[in-house]
């Protein structure tokens, strides 16, 4: 599975941790867009067939998170992240370390403001 899984990280484009730092690329362009937690959650269910239970609830709020500023409830992503990682000590491999890494340097990401004017966010004019 894991040699399964290396080709997937790149057919599926894994960014790796120079785009989540915001590094630009060799040819100078704009860096590349960091994965969202959802497609990141996807990988983890894949790749960890039997994960510990208490990484399980966190696993399935990132589903619905695109980065570590969005909300699930009341929990940031930043905290549903961390809990993840907290949870996933007995995770282990070439993958598991990518995808931990990953996840890790998502937490130190800069805030990105939104473009939309508060009022309109609000009143769900978007």
């Amino acid at each position: 599975m894991a040699n399964d899984m290396s080709g997937a990280w790149l057919a599926m484009g894994a960014v790796g941790a120079v785009a989540l730092a915001g590094v630009a690329s060799a040819s100078g362009s704009q860096a590349k867009k960091a994965r969202s937690l959802s497609t990141i959650s996807f990988w983890i269910s894949r790749n960890w067939k039997d994960p510990y239970f208490g990484a399980v609830p966190y696993i399935e709020a990132m589903k619905y998170l695109d980065d570590v500023h969005d909300y699930y409830g009341d929990d940031s992503g930043a905290r549903i992240v961390a809990g993840f990682l907290a949870n996933a000590n007995t995770w282990k491999g070439e993958d598991a370390r990518k995808i931990k890494e990953e996840l890790k340097l998502a937490l130190k990401a800069p805030k990105v403001h939104h473009k939309i004017p508060l009022k309109n966010r609000l009143s769900g004019d978007v």
